[in-house]
């Protein structure tokens, strides 16, 4: 009689992707693991286990043993929990979202309102290079002009 063997215990699917997604970023790019690790701890101290919990979809004792630094947090959850932008594009890398604004790496906070005082900005930049290109024809024309050839200056 043979024995039957037991199956293999494989995590469920989704923690084995971000588990190797994770690997992936840890191997290739140090600095996105290492502002991930920055972030997550951020991320954590801010907010307590409940809305962690809530927020990524975990029962409240995994996101209790994410906050005391027990088990670590999977990179998908911490980029979530920090709004890390270098999580979709590794040109975002340093920028967060954070509450109603985006946080720029160098700590600049830009709300949506600003960015939506751009178009006008480029407008008025467009206005006023007309108005000094205007003044500079002026002030050309009323300016005498130079002869063609300069007068040597012997010592």
């Amino acid at each position: 009689m043979k024995k039957s063997k037991k199956p293999k215990r494989r995590p469920p699917l989704n923690q084995g992707i971000i588990r190797k997604s994770s690997n992936f970023l840890e191997k290739r790019l140090p600095s996105i693991e290492a502002v991930r690790i920055v972030g997550a701890r951020t991320a954590t101290h801010k907010l307590d286990a409940e809305t962690i919990a809530r927020m990524c979809h975990v029962p409240l004792a995994t996101a209790k043993r994410w906050q005391s630094g027990e088990d670590r947090i999977p990179y998908a959850a911490s980029a979530l929990l920090y709004g890390d932008l270098g999580a979709f594009n590794q040109s975002w890398l340093g920028w967060h979202v954070d509450s109603d604004a985006l946080i720029a790496s160098e700590g600049e906070r830009i709300t949506q309102e600003s960015l939506l005082l751009i178009p006008m900005m480029r407008e008025q930049i467009a206005a006023l290079t007309d108005e000094v290109e205007k003044l500079r024809a002026r002030i050309g024309e009323e300016q005498p002009t130079p002869p063609d050839e300069l007068p040597t200056i012997h010592p």
